[in-house]
C-alpha cells in the first residue's frame, strides 16, 4: 500500500508544490539542506504515475533518466572545466546539485518524449 501511495498520480501534485517551494529556497537561502524541498519535489514528480501508465511510458521514463544522467554528467564536467578556466564563477560542487540537474532533465525529457512521440 505504501508503494502505491508513493507512485500514485496524486503524488505529482505534492512534487509540484515542493518544487515551487524549493526553487526560491535554492537561490535565496544558503543554509544547509535548503535544496531538500526541490530535490524531493523533482523526485516525486519523476516517480509519480501518469493517468494511463503502460509499458511505453515505463520505457520512456527510464530511458529519459539514462539520457539525463549522461547529459548531466557532461554538464558537470563542462561547468568544472569552465570554472577552472575562469569563464564562469560557479560549478556543480555538491552531489545534490548534480541530482537536481539529472531529475530536472529527466522530467523534461520524459514529458517531451511522452507527448511528442506517437506509436
Amino acid at each position: 500500500m505504501f508503494t502505491s501511495i508513493l507512485t500514485s498520480h496524486f503524488i505529482k501534485y505534492l512534487g509540484i508544490l515542493l518544487t515551487l517551494i524549493g526553487l526560491p529556497l535554492l537561490f535565496f537561502d544558503k543554509s544547509h539542506g535548503s535544496e531538500l524541498p526541490l530535490l524531493l519535489g523533482l523526485f516525486f514528480i519523476f516517480i509519480s504515475r501518469e493517468k494511463v501508465e503502460d509499458e511505453r511510458s515505463y520505457n520512456i521514463r527510464f530511458s529519459s533518466l539514462t539520457i539525463a544522467f549522461l547529459v548531466g554528467y557532461i554538464i558537470e564536467q563542462l561547468t568544472t572545466y569552465f570554472f577552472e578556466e575562469g569563464f564562469i564563477s560557479w560549478h556543480l560542487t555538491e552531489i545534490k546539485h548534480f541530482i537536481i540537474v539529472v531529475f530536472g532533465l529527466a522530467i523534461i525529457l520524459f514529458y517531451v518524449r511522452l507527448y511528442s512521440e506517437k506509436e
